[in-house]
């Protein structure tokens, strides 16, 4: 399914097209999220990095792969620097990438936020996880650089 070549293509203008800050989002990530690391999920179990590249992010959580475009952690970083962001708005604005119930995978959502977190592009993950705490973290306008 990602790796049609139209997608690739797409991929490439919207590679050439990014700002230069976003191009650092990618880099900083593929830096530091690397093929064969063990995270541990905040909802239990654990996630074990499969692919970490510019075109896609993949993992294995339980005995299921999953699939994270870099194209959607960029855009949820331009959407969201310099605030917070919860587990259900991300399944609201993409819920084909981050709602289990509409063609996404809900794990997408914590996977997400941790990335970001290695990246140094969040907060670490705060809430319960559940109806009226879900997960959430805070987007920093620049690497490490908390609102306060």
């Amino acid at each position: 399914m990602f790796h049609s070549s139209r997608f690739f293509s797409n991929l490439c203008v919207f590679l050439l097209r990014l700002p230069k800050s976003m191009k650092k989002i990618v880099e900083s990530v593929t830096s530091n999220v690397r093929t064969g690391q063990v995270w541990l999920n905040p909802g239990g179990g654990t996630s074990k990095i499969k692919r970490s590249d510019e075109e896609m992010l993949s993992y294995v959580r339980g005995h299921s792969r999953m699939y994270l475009p870099m194209s959607i952690l960029v855009e949820a970083v331009a959407r969201w620097r310099g605030k917070q962001v919860t587990s259900a708005e991300l399944r609201r604005w993409r819920p084909d990438v981050f709602d289990s119930s509409r063609g996404g995978h809900s794990s997408n959502t914590t996977f997400l936020f941790m990335t970001l977190h290695k990246a140094g592009y969040a907060s670490e993950i705060q809430g319960a996880g559940k109806a009226g705490s879900p997960f959430w973290v805070e987007i920093f306008e620049e690497p490490g650089t908390a609102s306060g």
